[in-house]
């Protein structure tokens, strides 16, 4: 992501994801984090997780990602980064391709850049994925397997969104030391 805000996105009238690989080991999301450059008052966000697809042809490659957690509706609270928690931790196996997907209220703004970033801990070659095979209301929870869209398409533009992850089996001390953000 861009922490210092520059290059601003709408994420109104569309359904995004941005696509990676998970660490080399069995893992635990936690929580998701957005970056807002300013706050919108009563913006909302709907995040979710997804496990499958194709990093190279996106998430309704063959076969189509499948839905791991729908966070719900959540309020964005502040300008920054907000985190928000999962109700119940979500198991990630090693080496699988995620998508962190987002639809957004009008005048929300998603921090991206739009150009590669020299590294990533989560995706290097690809930007975000569009869909407008998905729902976009708020209300509408994310389908339960990500649907086939003819036009779907990468875009050069690279989201400040990140999960938060523990190992597998990681003790509560070992927990509170580790980061997994890129």
């Amino acid at each position: 992501g861009n922490p210092d805000g520059a290059g601003l996105g709408a994420t109104a009238g569309k359904a995004r994801a941005r696509g990676g690989r998970s660490p080399a080991h069995p893992v635990r999301v936690t929580a998701a984090s957005a970056f807002i450059p300013g706050a919108v008052p009563d913006a909302t966000l709907r995040l979710a997780i997804y496990n499958g697809g194709s990093l190279e042809h996106g998430p309704d490659g063959d076969p189509p990602a499948r839905l791991l957690y729908d966070l719900g509706k959540r309020g964005v609270l502040k300008a920054g980064w907000n985190r928000f928690e999962l109700a119940e931790a979500v198991e990630i196996p090693a080496n699988s391709d995620l998508w962190i997907s987002w639809k957004g209220s009008v005048g929300l703004d998603v921090c991206y850049i739009e150009e590669p970033p020299d590294h990533s801990g989560f995706q290097k070659k690809r930007g975000r994925w569009e869909s407008r095979a998905i729902d976009i209301a708020l209300d509408a929870p994310w389908p339960t397997t990500w649907p086939t869209d003819p036009n779907g398409a990468f875009g050069d533009s690279w989201y400040a969104f990140c999960l938060h992850m523990v190992g597998v089996g990681e003790t509560e001390e070992r927990r509170r030391t580790r980061t997994f953000n890129d």
